[in-house]
Formats: C-alpha cells, sequence, structure tokens
C-alpha cells in the first residue's frame, strides 16, 4: 500500500524538509526562486510559501494544504496537494498523483539515461507518452526544441534541470488535447528521475502555475 505521510509526524520527512528548506534560496531561473530564509522546523505549507514569496507570487492559503509524497523504496519524493490521489505507474517505475476534477497530473518517470544523453528529449517523451510500449488511440506531437526552455542548476549537491514546455496529443477522432507542463530531473547513477506536473492549457491559469511551480520546487532525488 502506499505511504504518504505528513511532515510534521515524521523525523524523516523532518529531515528531507529541512533539505529543502535549506535549498529555498537557491536561483533557478525558470522557478525564479531568489533569496529567502528559512528554519529546519516549517511544514509544507510554510516552506512553500517561502519559494512562492521568493519571486514575488501570492502565497497559498492556509487552507491550500500540500502534503508529502515519500516511500522509502523510491528514489525520490516531493509535495502535492492533500486531495489529490496518487496510484503506481502501470508496468513501469514511479508514480502519478491526480486530481480528478481537473484531470491536472504529477507524474514522476523512472527511465534510463538514453544512449545520445539528450535527458530533456527522452523525459519529454516519456512524459507525453508513458505508455509507448502499449497499444494507444492517439499520436504525440513532440515540442520543437526551440519551444523548450530549460535550465540547469545544483540543488544540494545535485544537478537538476528545471522544463517548462506545450504539449499536443491528437486523438484518432480528431480532438487536439493541448496541455502546459512544468517539470524537472535529474540523475542517478544509470536512470533519469523526472517529475512533470501538467494541465489542460484551458485550464491552466496563474493560480494554477504557483502550484506547479512550488511542486516542481520541491521535488528531491536521494
Amino acid at each position: 500500500a502506499t505511504t504518504e505521510h505528513s511532515s510534521q509526524h515524521s523525523p524523516v520527512a523532518c529531515g528531507r524538509r529541512s533539505a529543502i528548506a535549506g535549498a529555498v534560496g537557491t536561483a533557478t531561473g525558470l522557478l525564479g526562486c531568489g533569496a529567502a530564509s528559512a528554519q529546519d522546523d516549517l511544514d509544507g505549507t510554510t516552506v512553500v510559501n517561502a519559494i512562492l514569496g521568493a519571486y514575488g507570487l501570492p502565497k497559498f492559503k492556509a487552507s491550500m494544504k500540500l502534503r508529502d509524497y515519500d516511500r522509502f523504496e523510491d528514489d525520490f519524493y516531493f509535495k502535492c496537494p492533500r486531495s489529490w490521489v496518487s496510484r503506481r505507474n502501470f508496468g513501469r517505475p514511479g508514480v502519478t498523483v491526480a486530481n480528478f476534477d481537473t484531470a491536472d497530473t504529477v507524474s514522476v518517470e523512472v527511465l534510463d539515461i538514453p544512449p545520445d544523453g539528450d535527458l530533456v528529449t527522452a523525459a519529454i517523451t516519456q512524459f507525453i507518452d508513458p505508455a509507448a510500449s502499449t497499444a494507444g488511440d492517439s499520436r504525440l506531437d513532440l515540442p520543437l526544441p526551440n519551444k523548450v526552455q530549460k535550465e540547469d542548476q545544483e540543488v544540494d549537491g545535485r544537478m537538476y534541470t528545471y522544463i517548462f514546455f506545450n504539449s499536443n496529443v491528437i486523438t484518432r477522432s480528431g480532438y487536439n488535447v493541448k496541455k502546459r507542463n512544468l517539470a524537472v530531473l535529474s540523475t542517478k547513477r544509470d536512470k533519469v528521475i523526472a517529475l512533470n506536473a501538467n494541465s489542460r492549457a484551458d485550464l491552466f491559469d496563474k493560480e494554477k502555475e504557483e502550484l506547479f511551480r512550488a511542486i516542481v520546487a520541491s521535488f528531491r532525488v536521494r
């Protein structure tokens, strides 16, 4: 069974929360994080508000609670809204956390480092078409390289690449689903571990962008 827990009840999560708080002051171009101070004893909402406040975005209301997604067997952890539902990815490593009311999703994919070393393209391809090995009824359009915004940043001694891109999935019936994506990736041994937060373009607004930026900022590979 999936084990998710509030950081205030877990000494392990507390230590990891301290690592996140320590990284709040790190500047990341796409995340726009500026200098900010944080104490070790912070709950998730306080940490995220520090991140948002660092680049001038409105803070979350107290009622918007975030929780830790943190499983011992996974090499990653992150924060997500408490009301979203998580499930393990089908037939492959990783997890997907979703808001079934809006179809917003946060997914973590684990894939082999590609032979050509193009981690960003490999991750985007996996995000857009995670079930590539399974028959489906749609086709995808990868974003052109010049349409992908990305920036490398060292956080807690590990390199991360932060990514923003738009994607299109066209069903066989001709319906074009356009999405906004905020993502981050890092590597561990021979694997790429990447998180993507996405929403339908017509439902993407400032509040959702703030939430996605906070989720992406909280992602860590251990």
